[in-house]
């Protein structure tokens, strides 16, 4: 079975530069499905919660809920979360949004501080900010896995094909 490839773009719509690879949000390889890193950038590449490191964990993971839907897979299913953020400060906001959003699933997580420098965020994400840009501090990350149980599989293969 071949991979499905959901919300294909090329990155050159994003970087700015003379960059262009063909990227995809997210596949999903037979009963695996992997999700690009979700931000505060809703998935119309708007940005969301200037400042506010709890209202851009909340669009990443509205962002994590939308993509496993349309990939036939729900929040439940997820298996591993890994959380960026940028300062310590932020730490208790994000992962209180993070944990509302997975209540009852708890999967495996790993969090990490890491200070994102300004030249490692592709150029266009400046640009569609207000002046000022984005706040580095407030700049989140969440990836995830998400490996569905062999009843959902066959759920979510039966809507696929329907």
């Amino acid at each position: 079975m071949a991979h499905q490839r959901l919300r294909k773009f090329n990155t050159s719509a994003y970087s700015g530069s003379s960059i262009a690879n063909d990227m995809c949000m997210v596949v999903r390889a037979g009963n695996i499905i992997f999700l690009r890193g979700q931000t505060g950038f809703d998935l119309d590449n708007k940005f969301v919660g200037k400042g506010d490191a709890a209202a851009q964990a909340d669009q990443a993971m509205k962002n994590v809920k939308v993509l496993l839907e349309e990939a036939g897979a729900k929040m439940a299913h997820i298996c591993k979360v890994t959380t960026y953020i940028t300062d310590r400060a932020y730490r208790e906001a994000v992962y209180n949004v993070v944990g509302r959003h997975l209540k009852g699933v708890f999967p495996c997580g790993t969090g990490l501080i890491r200070r994102i420098p300004r030249s490692q965020i592709p150029c266009a994400w400046w640009k569609n900010l207000s002046p000022g840009g984005l706040s580095l501090r407030t700049f989140l990350t969440i990836c995830l896995t998400m490996k569905p149980t062999r009843a959902c599989l066959s759920t979510c293969v039966s809507r696929t094909t329907a």
